[in-house]
């Protein structure tokens, strides 16, 4: 549902230049149907109010993006230092709601949701978008710019990255439950795989000028293989705290990364649509898949097996990447 709403909602409102008003209606009914989600207790009915959940909120992200690089124009590689705010938020809440969920039960969860959505709702006309009056870009267009050599090959290393990154996430629990740790280790490394996202986050803008966006993709790749060899390889538990550190690397510097190159080789009029791309390709697309063939593997092969597998597979998309994108820096 991701990998398909995303681009349609952010289409429709590159093509229409109706940012403001799209991005209204995804939030308005993300917080209808989280707000009657509760109703529902039975499979099929929660499967159905999930499906239209992910459909109104597919594009939030990605247009929140389109516009964050919008308003920096120039000075656009300080977007990891908006962004860090998301990660804050996300770390911060995390204990607090648990401590609510505890003490009040599931159904505040989704109360505070939408709460929460609904003071985010009047910043939504302080939001500026990029508009462009000359093209009115169309599907059959994005169609033409995506079967290009260099959307192509970024958008495969997105997919594969987003395997890699997925299974990370996935199965950590496992593997530190495998290893003999407990589940106060596990909080231990989910609070350093948040925190470690703030201080790459802040100073990412020094590390895109640097290395530009290119690099930093190539950079987060390789240490999301390293971070996969890395846990097939830890017996003991305590281990992993240390490789968490790597998260901040991984994830986040290809998130920022992923953002700024998209934003730098989008075509005029596309730039929320690409970025809605990007984001169910990785995010979607990729870590869906990740999910899948992790589980399939780890009963197939082993935990071991399995995060060596995937850290090949990053490797292997990265070489096709490097090899295909050489020589091919211009904009699109």
């Amino acid at each position: 549902m991701t990998l398909l709403a995303g681009p349609f909602w952010s289409g429709w409102a590159d093509s229409k230049n109706r940012h403001h008003l799209i991005l209204r209606i995804t939030v308005f009914s993300a917080i209808v149907v989280m707000a009657i989600f509760p109703v529902f207790h039975s499979y099929i009915p929660v499967i159905l109010v999930m499906a239209g959940f992910s459909f109104f909120v597919a594009p939030i992200n990605a247009m929140l993006d389109h516009a964050t690089i919008t308003m920096l124009g120039s000075k656009s590689s300080n977007y990891g230092r908006i962004r860090v705010w998301g990660t804050l938020g996300w770390g911060l809440m995390a204990p607090i709601i648990g401590w609510v969920l505890k003490l009040l039960g599931l159904a505040w969860m989704f109360g505070i949701y939408c709460g929460l959505m609904l003071l985010s709702f009047p910043l939504i006309n302080k939001l500026a978008f990029e508009k462009n009056i000359e093209i009115r870009p169309d599907f059959k267009g994005l169609g033409k710019i995506l079967l290009t050599r260099r959307w192509i090959v970024f958008l495969l290393l997105v997919f594969v990255a987003g395997i890699g990154l997925s299974v990370q996430v996935n199965y950590l629990g496992v593997l530190i439950n495998q290893t003999g740790g407990d589940k106060g280790l596990l909080g231990l490394a989910l609070f350093i795989t948040v925190f470690s996202e703030i201080p790459v986050m802040f100073f990412s803008d020094r590390l895109i000028k640097k290395y530009k966006s290119r690099g930093l993709l190539i950079l987060a790749v390789i240490l999301g293989g390293v971070r996969c060899f890395l846990y097939a390889i830890t017996d003991f538990p305590q281990a992993l705290l240390i490789i968490q550190l790597l998260h901040g690397f991984t994830f986040p510097l290809f998130w920022i990364a992923g953002v700024t190159y998209v934003a730098e080789n989008s075509v005029a009029g596309f730039g929320a649509t690409m970025q809605a791309v990007f984001g169910a390709s990785l995010t979607g697309f990729g870590m869906a898949v990740g999910g899948i063939l992790g589980g399939f593997l780890i009963d197939l092969v082993g935990l071991e097996i399995m995060f060596i597998v995937f850290g090949l597979v990053m490797f292997f998309g990265l070489g096709l990447f490097t090899l295909f994108d050489r020589g091919y820096n211009q904009s699109v």
